[in-house]
Formats: C-alpha cells, structure tokens, sequence
C-alpha cells in the first residue's frame, strides 16, 4: 500500500524476523514461503528483508538452501539474525545467499575481548559479501565499546526507538523538510 500511495514509507525496507519453523515446507497456507509470497497482490520483493535466525541454520540446511535461493531469486533479501548466539558453519554460511547479518552489540560487554572478536566477525561476514549490523546499541555504555567495530549499520535505541508507522511517516516527512 505504501509503494501504491508513493509514500516515503515505501522506500524503506521491512524487516520480519522469521523462526525456525519458517523454514520447514508448508507453512503459510498450506504452502512453502516463497509459494505464499508469489501469491500476494505484489511482485516486487526488494522491500522484504528475512531475518533467518542463526539458530536455525544448523538444521536440515540442505532443504533450507533451496528455499534460500527460490527466495533470493525472488528478490527478497536474506539476513541472519543474532550470529554469534549459536554456532554456524561458515563453509555454509558462504555457499546461502546471505547479504545481511546481525550481531549483537551488547556481546562487547561480556568480556575484554569483546569488541575485537566483533572487529573480527564483521571482517569476516564482509570478506564474505555479507553486511554486519551491530543491533542492541540501547545506550552510550556499549556505543563506546563497540565505536572501534567496522560496522556501517547500527541499529538501537540511543539512535532511534521502534516507531510507528504513522510516527516514522511523521520522522520521514519532518527530515525531508530539513533538507
């Protein structure tokens, strides 16, 4: 409806976190995801970000690949969310067609060590054509720790609460006028 009334809100995307069971055959509708997704009133899916939770890419990834890639082919977008949670394979990881990945910036206040192991995954997940996003920078505390990190993308509350549709249409409009 957005990309039909021309609405700033259009150009943004839209992220939908799915879960594990997403990924299985058959769940909306009766129908795998990107069947569902190819029966809705759109046909352009460069909007749609998947946030694939990290956890569920240790099982069954054979029949998750698949569906990875008729999505992708779709245009949708892939991301997996909260890497660092579980572990994953990085000789998989490379072969899905990820663009995105999250990471959780409050992993900094665990340890010393934090913020060079998030350096090194960013630097990794880059080498492998995949965006980090450090999400979690809910006050100054971790934004300190986590300044040296090579992430473009910060996602948190000391940046931006959650919004509204309405308020964020309102944010869009008021920013636009300050240009």
């Amino acid at each position: 409806q957005w990309n039909q009334r021309n609405s700033l809100l259009g150009r943004l995307s839209v992220s939908i976190q799915l879960c594990e069971a997403h990924l299985t055959q058959e769940v909306f509708d009766q129908r795998p995801l990107d069947r569902f997704l190819t029966h809705q009133s759109t046909t352009l899916f460069e909007w749609l970000i998947l946030k694939v939770p990290a956890t569920g890419l240790s099982d069954n990834l054979d029949a998750a690949l698949l569906m990875f890639k008729r999505l992708d082919q779709l245009g949708v977008q892939l991301a997996v969310d909260d890497l660092g949670s579980s572990p994953v394979d990085l000789a998989w990881l490379s072969r899905l067609p990820f663009r995105q990945a999250t990471l959780d910036a409050r992993l900094a206040r665990q340890h010393r060590e934090s913020p060079r192991l998030l350096s090194t995954a960013c630097q990794l997940l880059e080498a492998l054509d995949i965006e980090p996003v450090l999400m979690n920078v809910d006050d100054a505390t971790i934004a300190a720790q986590v300044e040296t990190v090579p992430a473009r993308h910060v996602l948190g509350d000391l940046y931006c609460p959650a919004l509204s549709a309405p308020a964020l249409a309102e944010w869009l409009d008021e920013s636009r006028l300050d240009e």
